[in-house]
């Protein structure tokens, strides 16, 4: 048996190279996973971040949007009564203007009736009385009408019929004429009563006008 001797100073620098071979690997290796766990770590919270301000913003989108659909269905359940409030307003204004323009020309054919009496000489009591009789009403509703009662269109057609109006007059509105000639010739005399009288006299010339006016 014959052995062959080998140097042993090749093999050992050989060993010693692979030894620091694998040092510096490791080293880097070390170094390196050092950096990626920082970077990890510095990442996550930057995701965390990232993904609460995210998730934040999903939760107010869909929040949002959700208020828009509530609205919407609200608004489409409200807006036809809305519109249907709308209608009945416009409705009730125009019925209001159509009661207030028929008393005001009932009025007023009620102040032309009493100052073309007057003229003729009647007293100036009952003639009330008298101008519900012209229309054949009773004394009671012409007193309502004066005060709050609606004229409906039967009622109205019948006065413009007795006052010699044509049809769809009272439902016309018209400019107030202000005092009559007459009305300013008996606020003149009214005056001059008041006037020269003493209290006892404008007691009793209140009571008077007050019992005449009802």
């Amino acid at each position: 048996m014959h052995l062959v001797l080998v140097p042993i100073q090749p093999l050992v620098a050989r060993r010693q190279a692979q030894m620091q071979c694998a040092r510096a690997t490791a080293r880097r290796l070390h170094r390196g996973g050092t950096h990626e766990r920082d970077q990890t770590l510095h990442g996550s919270v930057a995701c965390d971040d990232v993904r609460g301000f995210h998730d934040e913003a999903s939760k107010k989108v869909a929040l949002d949007e959700r208020r828009r659909r509530t609205v919407n269905s609200l608004y489409s359940v409200v807006n036809p009564l809305r519109q249907c409030c709308s209608n009945r307003c416009i409705s009730r204004t125009a019925v209001s203007n159509t009661t207030l323009t028929r008393r005001q020309n009932a009025l007023a054919l009620f102040q032309a009736y009493a100052e073309k009496a007057l003229a003729s000489g009647a007293a100036p009591k009952g003639l009330e009385q008298a101008f519900a009789a012209t229309l054949e009403i009773s004394p009671s509703m012409w007193s309502q009408i004066k005060s709050s009662r609606p004229i409906g269109d039967k009622l109205a057609r019948q006065i413009e019929q007795h006052c010699d109006k044509p049809t769809g007059w009272l439902d016309e509105e018209r400019a107030s004429e202000g005092v009559s000639q007459g009305e300013q010739q008996f606020l003149n005399l009214a005056l001059k009563a008041w006037r020269a009288t003493n209290s006892d006299g404008r007691k009793a010339l209140r009571a008077h006008l007050r019992q005449i006016a009802g």
